[in-house]
């Protein structure tokens, strides 16, 4: 069951990546929502299993969404990286131990967004800022619902231990 635990955040974040590609018929805003969801996946690894996610399959899920999107190649690698330093960041000053590190996730979404927006102008030109703005919003919401199905997937339940075998998983509040 080691290797089901080991798999489980890599195969998440693949599938995050694969429902962000999908051609749902949304606007733009709800595409670059679907987009940013990959960082939630980062954001909850990096939080709950601290060194169960590498910055290496965070920079590969980044480049196979960026070339499956048919987007600029290592826009969304570079956001990526910036979810998952942001999210290292917090860890490092443990703000998990503090009870708000759920409430940071705002905070990565912005620095995701910001860097998308300035990688976007150089790139592309600008979208509007209401796009940016509802894109984040809508993440942040979806955030809870991706936490929660997370936090099942993770449970020691799932993976053939019992509950006092449990020593894993910092939690978010």
């Amino acid at each position: 069951m080691q290797i089901y635990r080991n798999l489980v955040p890599v195969l998440s974040l693949l599938v995050a990546v694969i429902l962000a590609v999908l051609p749902w018929g949304l606007s733009d805003a709800g595409r670059l929502a679907l987009a940013l969801l990959p960082g939630s996946i980062i954001f909850y690894w990096v939080m709950s299993s601290p060194g169960m996610l590498s910055v290496f399959s965070v920079f590969i899920s980044g480049l196979v969404l960026d070339v499956l999107g048919g987007g600029y190649l290592g826009h969304w690698a570079i956001v990526y990286l910036v979810a998952f330093g942001a999210s290292v960041l917090l860890l490092r000053f443990d703000f998990i131990v503090l009870g708000i590190g759920g409430f940071l996730y705002p905070g990565v979404v912005v620095a995701m967004l910001g860097v998308s927006y300035l990688l976007g102008s150089i790139m592309a030109g600008v979208l509007p800022a209401s796009t940016f703005l509802s894109a984040g919003v809508m993440a942040i919401v979806c955030f809870p619902v991706i936490y929660g199905l997370l936090w099942v997937m993770d449970r020691p339940s799932l993976m053939g231990q019992k509950d006092s075998q449990w020593t894993g998983s910092r939690v978010l509040p």
